[in-house]
């Protein structure tokens, strides 16, 4: 059997123990030196001799156990590394030696890696899912809005009980506009937000009723200095128009985070998109007399936009860039969506302008996407 080869051990009697330091250390020496004499006296390998020295240690761990207690050393110490840099980052002085230094070696390495290429890039890795910077509107990008437009009718396709692997292959690869008509399907356990409870919302909310900035707030009534105006003008019961449109962006975090309370993502949307923190609501009381541009700052914008419907129905009018329009014969693309659809389109290729054409409240959520990076 293997490491039978190798002398017993015998276990340590309480006359060594009683031993000092030194004498105990000197006894360990004499015993090392007289197991590598007997080994080489048997003419054992180098291969025995290692058997025999790791019979000291006792007996040998299985691999497991030895990845295991491996693992927990290193968690160990990565604990304890994140933890002194923590307290070190979080304390002002620490904070800005740390920073005073890294800026020191960053400027150091420059000779060595010019790493200022990448200071203004989003991604260290390319995303092939992220179009370009600079849109170039030829035959190969306005190839996509060509077709949208059918035989001198407005088709955008309707689909219902949809899945990913359609909306990616037929819709995102192809930045066609679609519409899904069972998108709040699944928002039933949510709270219906209507007029009475956006009034409540933005009136009462310990957050929502401080005051929030809003990246894009326009009105066609006389209220109009900022959101919370037309909310105080429903509550009081002075806004008697039969006809009037509004729309902002919830652009701090809190605020798009509570609305969602009231809507969860739409089901089509594949993992691989993110939803922004941001979203848009759009509210409007009676028929329109004009169309409103669809817009988010610059800051937000983004690579694609839903908009769901939650009460009411809006016109919604696709309409390609100029350049599409002139070179390469895309057309606008005109469709009504109404309570519980969605319309899912690409920014980089479509504006979007809406109105509504019902005596009723249209209410609509929107929210801006990236490809997930």
């Amino acid at each position: 059997m293997e490491g039978q080869f190798c002398p017993k051990l015998q276990p340590v009697d309480e006359d060594l123990i009683k031993l000092d330091y030194d004498e105990r250390l000197k006894m360990i020496e004499d015993e090392a030196q007289s197991l590598y004499s007997f080994c080489i006296a048997k003419g054992f390998s180098e291969q025995q001799i290692k058997e025999c020295v790791t019979n000291l240690n006792g007996p040998p761990k299985k691999a497991i156990h030895r990845a295991v207690n491996d693992s927990l050393k290193s968690m160990f110490f990565l604990f304890l590394f994140v933890g002194m840099a923590t307290a070190i980052w979080m304390s002002p002085v620490g904070n800005n030696l740390m920073i005073v230094h890294m800026k020191l070696v960053s400027l150091k390495l420059l000779p060595f890696w010019d790493w200022s290429k990448l200071y203004n890039e989003d991604c260290l890795i390319e995303n092939p899912w992220l179009p370009k910077e600079n849109v170039t509107y030829d035959a190969e990008t306005c190839r996509y809005c060509i077709n949208v437009v059918k035989y001198g009718h407005n088709v955008i396709d309707h689909l219902n009980n949809t899945n990913h692997e359609d909306i990616v292959k037929h819709y995102i690869n192809n930045q066609q506009p679609v519409i899904v008509t069972d998108t709040t399907k699944d928002w039933e356990s949510k709270q219906k937000l209507n007029l009475d409870e956006i009034v409540k919302l933005y009136l009462h909310d310990p957050i929502m009723s401080q005051s929030l900035a809003s990246c894009n707030y326009t009105s066609t009534t006389e209220y109009n200095s900022t959101y919370y105006d037309i909310f105080n003008a429903l509550n009081d019961g002075k806004l008697t128009d039969s006809n009037w449109h509004a729309t902002w962006v919830n652009c701090e975090d809190k605020a798009g985070k509570i609305l969602r309370r009231y809507y969860t993502r739409p089901y089509f949307l594949p993992s691989m998109i993110q939803c922004s923190t941001i979203n848009k609501l759009i509210v409007m009381k009676g028929v329109q007399d004009q169309w409103f541009q669809f817009e988010l700052s610059d800051k937000h914008r983004m690579l694609a936009t839903w908009i769901t419907v939650v009460q009411g129905s809006l016109k919604l009018k696709l309409k390609p860039y100029d350049e599409c329009q002139e070179k390469h014969e895309c057309r606008d693309a005109e469709v009504q969506v109404n309570t519980g659809e969605t319309v899912f389109y690409h920014e980089s290729l479509w504006r979007n302008e809406y109105t509504s054409l019902v005596d009723e409240v249209t209410i609509a959520i929107a929210n801006p996407v990236v490809w997930d990076d």
